[in-house]
């Protein structure tokens, strides 16, 4: 009798005692099994010490925290192996029918196959004894095709005699020990189960040449329920998992199945080693089960299940969009719908849908839009105004254009065309809309001597935006005169008689591209800050530019909802184009739960890649420059306090990252939970003070745009800068909380422990301290400063009454002395 070497994974079930003396017990030749075991549990397990001495068995010990799924642990079984004629793998809780080693070979040897291998789902311990209970085969057609699962089923087999199959089962298989020799566990594919560990195994042996039998007789039984596993200290333990590890395991068996590149695939080592083999192609194995070319099929987006390719179904209210939809023979209208073009959703219960109008309204509102830019300090958009009052009177005011735009989303109704600041201003009077004025872009480069806007379209997807490569150029209808009022030279399209150009065919194109998107990107990256993101959900914004003649973009408008249904000539082909990229390149790959990434025609905008502001530079030896820290509650202190001030967006950060600050030791929560919030202030304020030592910043005020000012503040600030001038300091705060003000006299003190970071004047010698020391942080940051300030680690001082304050605050203007 030959050598049988038993392969057992076993993750703290002390049920495997039992199945080893039940294997050796009902074997024919127990004397020629030899044991294989991954033990996976811990330092105390002793379950296995009575074989530890038996040249029976080899066995390797595993904490089980370092546990990686089973694939894993049978890939260090399979290293065991020396010179074992046969491999049978199995569950830690088998039995065993009497003779099964005598049967097992048999059976094997009935397939008169050199290249077979035995398999089943074998019985249930419980049914073992039952007669009649058949074993199962494969199904004939699969149970699903998709990106997330290709996988057949099982079926019972009444016919008692072995039979093909082509779907594994983990726990009994069995074989020459040639076979895992050649198609070995990949010790890459961890945290990996079914789809995985016996479907794909399955298939790497098929094209390798292998093939699997039900056997004609039981072989043995397993436990189906699910098994507690219990440590030596009897508890409770869960095996770990690894969701992501788990997942770029799929990854890489999808790059051998064909469904990825391999420039997708995290996990590249050894990759070659452990694929496919030549003997047999991947189609073959599909076509047994009528289903050749199925990888295509998924790749262009279809899903299988229940013997049924499944299309997506959608709704869509843009006709041009529609009917690329349906020839796409991808998507089919219907109820219980999937994919959504519609602008007026009210709920997000769709697989992938646009944003509801209440999300993005913010973005067509023109007053709030281009507040947002002129806060963030964007120079590519006209010369805007807030107020008709702010614009100033002179010599060049009657030359100019000026267009008078309403807040609301109205393609152009409510835009007029002025040149007389009168008029303006009786307009607005006669109606108090929130509005804004912006002056004619000057010098404009125009398109055969008329006046032309681009369109350019950006994708809101998965946090980012995708900006297209193309656009349309839409040219005025009448030559161009400044000095008209006629608005079809200026403003109004008749869509049946303008003309439509492609952006990318216009001599310009080259020399503008990239200017878009940079001023694009920055954009974007105030909108990532407004924006209430959502898995599912997208939105195509559309963006009208005009060029001056230096070919520098200015940005006219961005629409939420733009028009994409002008049934015209060219523009309906530049829309087409969007529409089939759109199909192609973000709404399949969404459905399919694909990464989004940039083509020919689609360029992801990195937002946020690394923030970069500029501290404004001193305009005279008395002044300190101001920094504001903008977290949307836009306080305007430039024009009302004559400061010299920069905007700096708050950073903010995700769950993920604050995990990766704990895993880097940058947070330490010991002593504090900290929340994203209070961890987003510490990284704006940090970031601040890295860029004044960056710049050699000698002073700077820093803000918060939660700060209210006193109502003196102008006068109390220019004293306290006085009586500071000769003082060597850290920092200086102008408000706090947590102590009293003291004194309505406005004078400098140097004691307490003053918490809030809205607003202080910090030096550069400061700065290097504060570096240096909250580098890392395990409590709040105005905790932590107050501290430092409270036990002299920083020289500094605190007004005498506030200069500032928060709203919370005003509840106890006693306290705090507010003014």
């Amino acid at each position: 009798m030959k050598k049988i070497f038993v392969s057992i994974a076993c993750f703290m079930d002390n049920d495997i005692v039992n199945t080893i003396e039940d294997c050796l017990n009902k074997a024919r030749f127990p004397e020629n099994i030899i044991f294989g075991i991954c033990l996976q549990s811990d330092e105390d397990d002793k379950c296995l010490d009575k074989y530890k001495d038996n040249k029976q068995f080899k066995i390797i010990k595993l904490d089980w925290q370092k546990a990686q799924g089973p694939t894993y642990a049978r890939y260090l079984i399979s290293k065991l192996i020396f010179d074992e004629n046969y491999f049978l793998q199995i569950d830690s809780h088998t039995r065993f029918f009497d003779n099964w080693d005598e049967i097992a070979i048999n059976c094997l040897h009935e397939c008169n196959d050199s290249n077979a291998i035995l398999t089943a789902f074998p019985i249930s311990i419980e049914r073992m004894y039952n007669k009649n209970i058949p074993l199962n085969i494969s199904t004939k057609l699969f149970q699903s095709l998709s990106y997330n699962s290709i996988k057949l089923g099982s079926v019972s087999c009444h016919n008692n005699s072995f039979i093909k199959t082509y779907y594994l089962s983990a726990a009994f298989l069995f074989g020459l020990t040639k076979f895992i020799k050649e198609v070995p566990y990949d010790p890459y594919l961890t945290y990996s189960y079914q789809t995985i560990e016996q479907q794909f195994y399955a298939i790497r042996l098929f094209t390798h040449g292998w093939n699997l039998y039900k056997p004609s007789k039981h072989v043995l039984a397993t436990h189906y329920g699910k098994t507690k596993h219990i440590d030596s200290h009897n508890n409770i333990i869960h095996a770990p998992s690894n969701y992501t590890r788990g997942k770029l395991s799929w990854k890489r068996v999808s790059y051998y199945y064909g469904l990825c590149q391999l420039n997708d695939v995290e996990l590249k080592k050894d990759i070659d080693k452990y694929g496919l083999g030549n003997k047999r192609t991947l189609d073959d194995f599909f076509a047994i089960h009528n289903e050749p070319g199925c990888i295509e099929k998924i790749i262009k987006g279809l899903k299988y299940n229940k013997g049924n390719w499944n299309k997506f179904n959608f709704y869509c209210s843009n006709q041009i969009f529609s009917n690329i939809l349906t020839k796409s023979k991808l998507f089919v209208a219907g109820n219980n719908i999937q994919f959504e073009w519609n602008i007026h959703t009210k709920v997000y219960n769709k697989l992938f849908q646009n944003y509801t109008m209440s999300n993005v309204a913010f973005i067509d509102n023109k007053y709030t839009f281009f507040k947002l830019l002129d806060y963030n300090n964007i120079v590519n958009s006209p010369k805007t105004y807030f107020d008709v009052n702010d614009i100033k009177q002179n010599n060049e005011t009657h030359t100019k254009n000026y267009f008078l735009k309403y807040a609301g989303n109205n393609g152009g109704k409510n835009v007029f065309l002025y040149k007389n600041l009168t008029e303006i201003t009786k307009h607005v009077k006669n109606d108090n809309r929130s509005y804004i004025i912006q002056e004619e872009v000057p010098n404009m480069l125009l398109i055969d001597n008329k006046k032309f806007i681009l369109r350019v379209w950006i994708v809101i997807v998965d946090n980012k935006f995708y900006i297209t490569s193309n656009g349309c150029c839409i040219v005025h209808e009448h030559i161009y005169d400044k000095n008209s009022n006629n608005r079809k030279i200026h403003i109004d399209h008749d869509i049946s008689k303008i003309t439509y150009r492609n952006y990318n065919n216009e001599p310009f194109y080259k020399d503008t591209i990239k200017k878009i998107c940079i001023s694009n990107t920055n954009i974007c990256s105030i909108l990532k800050r407004q924006f209430q993101f959502k898995n599912n959900c997208y939105q195509v914004l559309g963006i009208d530019i005009i060029f001056d003649k230096k070919l520098d973009p200015y940005i006219i408008e961005y629409n939420s909802w733009p028009n994409m249904s002008v049934p015209y000539g060219l523009y309906k082909g530049i829309l087409k184009e969007f529409f089939i990229n759109f199909l192609n390149d973000i709404v399949i790959k969404k459905l399919n739960n694909q990464p989004i990434k940039d083509t020919d025609y689609f360029k992801e905008l990195i937002c946020d890649k690394e923030y970069i502001f500029k501290i404004p530079k001193k305009i005279n030896n008395s002044e300190i420059s101001v920094v504001v820290i903008n977290n949307n509650n836009h306080i305007n202190i430039k024009d009302k306090y004559n400061m010299n001030v920069s905007y700096f967006n708050k950073l903010k950060i995700d769950k993920d990252t604050y995990n990766k600050y704990i895993d880097n030791g940058l947070i330490n929560n010991n002593r504090y939970k900290l929340r994203l919030e209070q961890v987003s202030v510490w990284l704006s304020h940090l970031h601040i003070w890295k860029e004044m030592i960056k710049n050699n910043v000698e002073k700077l005020l820093i803000l918060e745009d939660t700060c209210k000012f006193v109502s003196d503040f102008n006068e109390s600030y220019n004293k306290i800068l006085t009586q500071s001038i000769s003082l060597k300091y850290d920092i200086l705060y102008i408000g706090y909380s947590g102590i009293k003000a003291i004194d309505n006299n406005l004078f400098l003190i140097d004691n307490g422990c003053p918490r809030l970071t809205s607003s202080y004047i910090i030096t550069i010698d400061g700065a290097k301290k504060l570096v240096n020391k909250l580098s890392s942080i395990d409590n709040p940051l105005d905790e932590l400063l107050g501290q430092m300030f409270n036990k002299k680690e920083i020289s500094g001082y605190r007004t005498s009454r506030l200069l500032t304050y928060q709203k919370f605050q005003m509840n106890k203007p006693d306290k705090y002395l507010i003014i």
